[in-house]
């Protein structure tokens, strides 16, 4: 496990949405690597594997992500409210993977059952810190 700093950004529909600057566990297994970032208004667990991203929140909103670029899949939002249901339709999923550094780029767009379509970018950049190595 190595200690790491976490940045995350986020647009919908073209507007900056979220924006994420934390301290991060990074595990590496293999070619497969694990992000556990832990926040006030929730934990999140990023977990990255021959392409595909998983990507899990915990807190007010429950949801876990799966994004495979090409392959739509349905996931849920569990809410205060009940639980939302929509379709999760992966555009792009690049991941560079190098030894002090890891970046992904995540084009998306969730189709939710009224009709109603949001398309999302998120930036994620994870840097190992220095006195780790």
């Amino acid at each position: 496990m190595n200690n790491a700093k976490f940045y995350l950004y986020t647009s919908e529909n073209g507007e900056e949405k979220y924006s994420m600057i934390s301290d991060c566990e990074l595990t590496r297994l293999g070619d497969s690597v694990s992000m556990y970032i832990s926040e006030p208004e929730g934990n999140f667990i990023i977990g990255i594997s021959e392409g595909i991203i998983t990507l899990t929140r915990t807190g007010e909103h429950n949801y876990t992500l799966v994004l495979e670029e090409g392959v739509t899949r349905p996931f849920a939002i569990k809410t205060q409210y009940g639980v939302i249901n929509a379709n999760l339709m992966p555009h792009r999923v690049i991941i560079k993977d190098h030894t002090d550094e890891i970046k992904v780029y995540l084009k998306y767009q969730i189709c939710f059952a009224d009709s109603a379509v949001v398309s999302n970018i998120v930036k994620i950049k994870c840097i190992i810190n220095k006195e780790e190595k």
